[in-house]
Order: structure tokens, then C-alpha cells, then sequence
């Protein structure tokens, strides 16, 4: 294979979701599904991050950016997906309002690629913009599962941050040194992360805080425990090279963490440059021959068991597809990759998911 052949199946995979009769900038998750923005997202952002955007005209670009804004509800600033009572996810992990709260994350990255922000202020983090309610918003989270909550502190940060840029609103800067000043206080002193009833796995611990570390990212703040992050994290690495075979999250996850902390930091090169060789094979196994990059081989990747979100078992979907091509973007920095000499990858720079620290966008 070489860097034509991989952006050419990115493509066609990614064409054969576009709902061209609702919305040039319409996508759905699967073929023949109806098209959501959260699924609209995925494709701008891989776009963006292989540098396929750049040949987009910019008025095509600039009618996806309006069909996702127009999507967006004024009342508390999430976006209209279709969600009704046969579509929901249902059960304990996952509910409704983490949809729309997680899938407005992916939808403001979209926008910023393609050049803009939403038309609307987030209206639902009002609340926690007043002293004290950011920490006590933080200690009321589930830390039974801190992979749930670094989900939702991860969620809050973007969420926040994008309100900043459309508002002005010095508040929320005041209401995310509070999120900061928890985080700096609470890191397990064992394995760097997020622990705080110290009772957690270590991979709850590692996938959730892998989000809120993004958050990090977001504002430019130093991390607590970046040496701790990466050891902790590489620890996880099972035989076959995966990271305990959670699926492209959690690939993803560790990849990410320890390639751009090392960097940052200038720590652990010898550790991490050993654990990215043995799971550079194991990654492209996981190209689907129609293009595009499968969750695992024998599950259903599905988007917080959101039925509008539900792919084929074994095949790629356009999460997995863009969570597992920025992996490569990350193993493509330690590795080197000829055979990736012709991708123009692009990192982002928005408050969202696949922030890099400032010194890495240069």
C-alpha cells in the first residue's frame, strides 16, 4: 500500500455515506441510515486531519459548515439530532443526553476545520460558570467508572471552551481553572490518572483520563503526572500489541497519550518508540479492503448504543475509521512511515477531540 491508495479508500469509504439529496455537508453511519451531524462530523474531520480538505472548494465547504449549523438548537446549544424513543440508547451506561452532549464535541471540531464555530452559545453550561459549581459538578460524577466520567469532564472542557470563543465570557476561563485546580489536586499517585475512590482498573482509569488530558491540551496547561501517564498507559499493551482489545477508543487512547506526552515532555522515547513498533502491525490489520478501519474484527462498534449509529459487525465505520487513521498520524511520528510520505497531515488546534499541545502544531 502506499499514501494514495490509503487517502483514495478513505474516500470512497466516506463517499458512500454522503446523503447528497438532505445536504451536500449530510452523512450518515451507515449506508442507507439517516444522515445525523455527529456522523456529518466524522468525515470533516478526518478530511481535515489527512489534508484531503484542501480540495474541497470552499463553497462546498462552506455549505457543510451551514448545514451543521443550521442544526444547532438555540435553547441550550446541542445540535437536533433525530433521537426518539425507538432510536435512544437505553441502559446504565449510556442515556440520551450523553449523545448530545458527546456528539457536540465531534460537531464544533467539524466546524472549526471547516472554518467556522456555531451560531448559538452552549446555554447548558450556564450553571457552572458561577464560583464553586465547576468542582462541585466534578466530585457529583460517577468516579465508580472515571472512563464514564473523563468522558463527561472532556465533554464540559470543549464544550466550555467553544462557548468561550462564541461568548467572550471571562466566566468560563474562571470556571476551568476550578476544573483545573481539581485535576491537579486528584491524580492517583500511582498511575498518574484520575482516581479518586482508588478502586478503579487501571484501564477506566487510562480512558477516561486520556479525555480529560485533552482537556489540557484544549487550554495550554501543564500536565500533573506526565511521566506516571505513560508508563501507567503502556502497561496495558497485551501481546498481539493491542491495548487490552477495547477497540479503536482505546487504542486510540494510549497511542495518542504517550506519543504527544513523550514528545511534549522529552521523556520515555526508548518505552514508547518499543510499544508503537509492536502495534504498528497489529493497526494495519484493521484496514477494511473497502476502505476506511474496523473497531475489532468480532464486535459492533456502536456510538453510545445510539441505533443511528449502529455499523456491521467486523466492517469499518466512520468512527473507528477516523479514530484509527489519527493513530496512524501518530504512529506515522515515531515510525516515520515512507510509505506516509505524501499525507499532508494537518493536527487541530480547536477546542475539541485531536488537540495537540501548541509546540506539536508547528
Amino acid at each position: 500500500m502506499d499514501s494514495a491508495e490509503l487517502l483514495n479508500g478513505l474516500k470512497n469509504f466516506y463517499n458512500k455515506r454522503q446523503c447528497s439529496e438532505v445536504s451536500p455537508g449530510a452523512y450518515s453511519f451507515t449506508p442507507g441510515l439517516e444522515p445525523t451531524y455527529w456522523a456529518s462530523s466524522y468525515p470533516a474531520l478526518l478530511y481535515s486531519l489527512t489534508g484531503l480538505l484542501d480540495s474541497f472548494s470552499a463553497e462546498d465547504k462552506k455549505q457543510w459548515l451551514n448545514y451543521l449549523r443550521d442544526g444547532q438548537d438555540g435553547d441550550l446549544g446541542f445540535f437536533k439530532e433525530p433521537i426518539n424513543k425507538e432510536n435512544q440508547p437505553k441502559g446504565p451506561t449510556h442515556q440520551a443526553e450523553d449523545l448530545l452532549w458527546h456528539g457536540s464535541t465531534f460537531i464544533i471540531g467539524a466546524m472549526h476545520v471547516l472554518g467556522g464555530k456555531p451560531r448559538y452559545p452552549f446555554y447548558i453550561v450556564s450553571e457552572y460558570k458561577n464560583p464553586g459549581k465547576m468542582e462541585e459538578w466534578i466530585e457529583g460524577l460517577n468516579w465508580d467508572n472515571p472512563w464514564k466520567a473523563g468522558n463527561w469532564t472532556y465533554d464540559m472542557g470543549c464544550i466550555m471552551g467553544s462557548d468561550y470563543e462564541i461568548t467572550g465570557d471571562k466566566k468560563n476561563l474562571s470556571a476551568m481553572d476550578e476544573f483545573f485546580s481539581w485535576h491537579d489536586k486528584n491524580t492517583d499517585e500511582n498511575t498518574g490518572w484520575w482516581n479518586p475512590n482508588g478502586e478503579s482498573p487501571l484501564y477506566m482509569q487510562q480512558f477516561g483520563g486520556y479525555h480529560s488530558l485533552m482537556v489540557y491540551w484544549m487550554f495550554g496547561r501543564e500536565v500533573p503526572d506526565p511521566e506516571k501517564m505513560i508508563l501507567s498507559s503502556l502497561s496495558l499493551q497485551s501481546d498481539n500489541g493491542s491495548y487490552m482489545e477495547h477497540g479503536c477508543c482505546g487504542d486510540m487512547d494510549v497511542i495518542d497519550t504517550v506519543v504527544t506526552l513523550s514528545r511534549q515532555y522529552d521523556i520515555c522515547h526508548k518505552e514508547v518508540k518499543s510499544s508503537v513498533e509492536l502495534f504498528y502491525p497489529y493497526l494495519m490489520k484493521l484496514l477494511d479492503p473497502e476502505g476506511g478501519f474496523i473497531g475489532l474484527h468480532d464486535a459492533l462498534h456502536i456510538d453510545l448504543g445510539w441505533k443511528l449509529h449502529e455499523g456491521k459487525i467486523g466492517r469499518a465505520d466512520p468512527c473507528s475509521t477516523y479514530f484509527r487513521t489519527y493513530t496512524l498520524a501518530l504512529i506515522n511520528e515515531i515510525l516515520e512511515l515512507e510509505w506516509l510520505n505524501e499525507v499532508n497531515w494537518k493536527h487541530m488546534d480547536g477546542f475539541c477531540h485531536g488537540r495537540r499541545p501548541d509546540l506539536l502544531l508547528k
